[in-house]
């Protein structure tokens, strides 16, 4: 097979270069200046081969953007044979060639050294058909095609660059516009904003004024109604049966009402203690100034003048101007003072006469007994013995000494035992007031079934107290509506209820009732108010109640209908200690 050389003719090298620039200065950043002149070299200057070779940062060698004529049928690998020359001319930024043996035909590739940025950074490869040299034109022609080649790149790149720039330029601008957009749309929203704060404003001003005016002229009707009721006050002070001051930090006097000046006279400029006392310091007992330092109201006692004795209230006391004064009110209780004495000991003395009477009353009716006794055996005896042997109004003069005896020994009893109630009492502790009923139902068991009587109750509580005075109490009471009930199946229901800190009990009966205009009567001592009848008793009971319930620092009265019945009632409180 003949092998033919072929290269085109020298007189088209330069249209066709001529072309090619044109046709390079028409790319764009979108095209691939590498792969376009590769395929311009085999399809527009009949090359065989065209491609380019560059380093990797590796230092790897590598060959790309091949193009190869229809005549080499297939893709060659000719890296291996291309790499060293590839290298070399990168390394020295000359041109060089080659035959490549290993192809169907004989081949010659040119090594074109390309250029950017005055540094040699790839090589083109322009392979012909030929066992021949490259004609010395058309190498230079290849030679300043690698350098075209060189500036499309670089220029492409810079219009890369370039339009990157501009996007980004752009990209600045469309954000900075849309920032002086919002910027803008917010001035002019402060604009509407601070035009209608200024209008409020302006509102407000006008408003605060018209209020300011109002204010001022409510403050001087105020100042105006102050100074009247001050006066008022004043004059109120005036006339009140006390001695009323008003005294400054510095001891002189603001106002000092008629009694305090008829009581100490005329201040005259003169501070409290020099026209009181006559005392050229203030006096050391005083306590009146306190009140400047707690704010506290404060009460002592001082001796005034020629003796009396004085008791003082202060208080802070702010005046209309805000200045704080001692606002101080004396009263003279010398007279106080002495009918208190006095009544301390009347009550000293009362006291001891109580003493002296229950001592009496003890020993009266203890040593009354044994006569008693002796009077009323020797009656019972006597009746025994000589009953019926007289007529009848004597026997009945006989039966009225009996009974008499018999009233004045329990009269005598329940004396003693009245007088007993503070002074035999137990110390007061935890009492079951359940059991202190049913002790006292007990107690009244002969009575209750004499008469047929029903007894009921509710919950009872636990308190503080003497339980044995607290059986008496209910006794009594049981006792007592059981003898002013009905004649068969009277009724009685005890019940307790808590009312805050006390407990309130109640004996409730369906007997013959108390008129209300003795609801008090009943309490006091040997005031018993049915003395005829069936109904017996000493008058005592419920005195004995009255000093029970007194003792345990209650309260105890009665509610009552007459043929309805009657309700008493006691307190006890819940806690209390003795």
């Amino acid at each position: 097979m003949t092998t033919k050389t072929i290269f085109p003719g020298q007189a088209n090298y330069l249209d066709a270069f001529i072309k090619t620039a044109q046709y390079l200065a028409r790319l764009t950043i979108h095209q691939d200046v590498w792969s376009e002149t590769s395929k311009l070299l085999v399809n527009f200057w009949g090359a065989d081969l065209g491609g380019f070779g560059d380093r990797r940062s590796n230092g790897e060698i590598a060959v790309c953007h091949w193009t190869f004529s229809t005549e080499l049928r297939e893709r060659m690998d000719l890296a291996a044979e291309v790499n060293e020359e590839i290298a070399e001319v990168l390394d020295s930024g000359f041109l060089s060639w080659r035959f490549v043996s290993s192809t169907p035909e004989p081949l010659v590739i040119a090594f074109l050294p390309i250029s950017l940025e005055n540094q040699v950074t790839r090589v083109l490869l322009v392979g012909h058909r030929s066992s021949g040299l490259f004609p010395k034109d058309l190498l230079n022609i290849y030679l300043a095609l690698a350098g075209l080649v060189g500036t499309t790149a670089e220029r492409l790149a810079s219009e890369a660059e370039l339009r990157k720039h501009r996007q980004h330029l752009e990209e600045l601008v469309r954000e900075r516009t849309a920032r002086l957009t919002k910027a803008n749309e917010q001035l002019q929203s402060e604009i509407i904003h601070r035009h209608r704060a200024e209008e409020a404003l302006q509102k407000a001003h006008d408003e605060l004024e018209v209020r300011v005016q109002k204010r001022t002229a409510e403050l001087e009707n105020a100042k105006e109604a102050v100074a009247t009721e001050r006066q008022k006050l004043f004059d109120i002070l005036e006339t009140m049966p006390v001695m009323v001051c008003l005294l400054k930090p510095d001891y002189q006097v603001a106002f000092a009402n008629r009694g305090s000046r008829e009581k100490f006279g005329e201040d005259r400029g003169r501070r409290c203690f020099d026209y009181r006392f006559g005392r050229k310091e203030p006096c050391e007992f005083c306590e009146s100034f306190n009140v400047l330092k707690t704010g506290e109201p404060h009460h002592w006692e001082f001796i005034g003048p020629e003796g009396s004795i004085m008791d003082a209230y202060d208080f802070p006391f702010v005046d209309t101007d805000g200045s704080v004064l001692v606002l101080e009110v004396n009263i003279d209780i010398t007279e106080r003072k002495r009918v208190e004495d006095a009544l301390k000991q009347t009550l000293a003395e009362l006291s001891r006469s109580n003493e002296d009477l229950q001592q009496f009353a003890y020993v009266a009716s203890h040593d009354l007994q044994e006569p008693l006794r002796t009077v009323a055996s020797a009656l019972q005896l006597f009746e025994k013995k000589h009953r019926g042997k007289f007529d009848k109004d004597s026997d009945q003069l006989i039966d009225f000494a009996v009974d008499g005896a018999r009233r004045m020994r329990a009269l005598i009893q329940d004396l003693l035992a009245y007088s007993r109630l503070n002074t035999r009492g137990q110390a007061f502790g935890p009492v079951d007031m359940k059991e202190v009923l049913n002790q006292s139902i007990k107690n009244l068991r002969s009575l209750i079934e004499e008469k047929g009587a029903e007894i009921t109750c509710n919950h009872m509580p636990i308190l503080m107290g003497d339980p044995i005075q607290l059986i008496q109490l209910l006794q009594n009471l049981i006792g007592n509506a059981l003898k002013f009930g009905p004649a068969i199946s009277p009724k009685v229901h005890v019940s307790a209820q808590q009312n805050g800190n006390e407990w309130i009990f109640s004996v409730k009966d369906n007997g013959i009732g108390i008129q209300q205009k003795y609801f008090e009567r009943i309490f006091v001592i040997f005031q018993q108010l049915s003395k005829k009848g069936p109904f017996h008793g000493t008058g005592i009971g419920l005195a004995v109640v009255k000093k029970i319930v007194e003792r345990h620092h209650g309260r105890v009265w009665v509610e009552s209908e007459v043929g309805t019945g009657s309700t008493f009632y006691f307190t006890i409180p819940d806690r209390m200690e003795r």
